[in-house]
């Protein structure tokens, strides 16, 4: 069993894996996202598309998705003992099949303590926000 929590570090262990998590996504570093994502990972994009770890970040090294420009404007973490719901809003491009596209989207992850006390990410799905009309 993991050792106690201290909820300060617990949110704050969070809010440094969503950072990494982003910075990663958009560097294309494939080896700390095999570190912060569970191999039960279930990943729901903004399109509607959903995929587990192994798939994303097969993509991901494949080069068939790339991420640039990625920005977080607003995060907050609840506990849950070992478990973590965040909540946050993020921008960033994205390039897939030859296209780019910007994004500006609202995310809900489960992070998850795991034996050894790391936190990794278990399930994420993000929401586009629509543009404001002119």
């Amino acid at each position: 069993m993991s050792a106690p929590l201290n909820e300060e570090a617990g949110i704050a262990a969070v809010l440094e894996g969503e950072r990494a998590r982003l910075r990663a996504f958009c560097s294309g570093d494939v080896a700390l996202l095999d570190q912060l994502l569970s191999d039960e990972l279930t990943y729901t994009h903004s399109n509607g598309m959903t995929e587990g770890k192994a798939p994303f970040l097969e993509r991901l090294a494949a080069g068939g998705v790339r991420f640039a420009n990625g920005k977080v404007s607003e995060a907050s973490v609840r506990l849950l003992g070992d478990v973590a719901i965040y909540n946050g809003r993020f921008s960033l491009t994205v390039i897939a099949a030859g296209r780019e596209a910007h994004l500006d989207s609202r995310q809900l992850s489960v992070w998850q303590r795991n034996l050894d006390g790391q936190w990794q990410q278990i399930a994420t799905a993000s929401s586009r926000i629509p543009p404001e009309p002119s």
